[in-house]
């Protein structure tokens, strides 16, 4: 196919991007969760041993523990807010595209990312010591947060799980839409037509277009099956019929 050909619709490109932010900030999450649990384990396998002396990434974990937490916020929150607005966008443009967008956004991912979420506050709220006043509140301030991280991390892995999955399904229902779009195979433009696939042109048989150029011919005569096209013997050049009819008309007087 030619630079310019049909090519199966794909979805937009905006709604590309939004898939690939709502990625980010769900792995940046993961990410931030996942040091922290580090970190937190690491402390309180200090305080349960008595070790107060830390580590080196420790002391910077310390130094920076209230920066990385409210990165970590950021991003989470770009991420419930993101999906929210990614399912309606993504029910939005599949319309058309497939029976039922709203199923297309549905995944037993989504709903146990939801879940997780909902165990971590839970757990932040209801287990974790209301004030730190002691090396044994700060113990179990730090295991409830490294629990909580832990739940979330594993939330955060189903989530991107359940991204990747909807997103292929979503390319998959506009490649199998039986709509095409005109434009480079490879690049992405910002419109792009839709053309039934009913109405993909196709190169004219070398026969039919020879027919169609062709000088038409008039039948005098139908031809039937009965009687056999021969070669008749008064099919001779055209001048030796006309010296032959001249002779005729003439007579046998002036012949001579």
């Amino acid at each position: 196919m030619s630079d310019r050909g049909l090519v199966p619709a794909r979805p937009p490109q905006a709604w590309e991007l939004g898939t690939l932010a709502l990625l980010l900030a769900a792995g940046g999450t993961g990410v931030l969760s996942a040091l922290l649990l580090t970190a937190h384990i690491a402390i309180a396998f200090q305080l349960i041993t008595d070790d107060l002396v830390m580590s080196g990434p420790l002391n910077w974990y310390v130094e920076y523990e209230t920066v990385i937490a409210g990165l970590n916020l950021l991003f989470l929150l770009s991420c419930l807010f993101g999906l929210l607005v990614w399912r309606k966008r993504t029910a939005a443009i599949t319309r058309g595209y497939t029976a039922d967008p709203a199923h297309l956004t549905q995944h037993w991912t989504l709903a146990a990312w939801n879940m997780a979420f909902v165990v971590s506050l839970v757990i932040r709220f209801f287990l974790a010591p209301k004030v730190v006043d002691s090396t044994a509140t700060l113990r179990r301030a730090v295991e409830v947060s490294a629990v909580q991280n832990a739940v979330r991390v594993a939330g955060i892995a189903v989530l991107v799980t359940g991204i990747l999955i909807i997103a292929a399904r979503v390319r998959h229902a506009f490649a199998t839409s039986g709509v095409w779009e005109l434009g480079r195979p490879g690049r992405r433009s910002a419109g792009f037509q839709q053309v039934a696939p009913a109405v993909v042109p196709t190169l004219p048989d070398p026969v039919a277009r020879t027919a169609s150029t062709a000088i038409p011919l008039t039948v005098t005569a139908p031809l039937t099956a009965t009687a056999p096209l021969t070669a008749s013997p008064t099919a001779t050049a055209p001048a030796e019929t006309a010296v032959a009819e001249r002779a005729v008309e003439q007579g046998p007087e002036e012949r001579k």
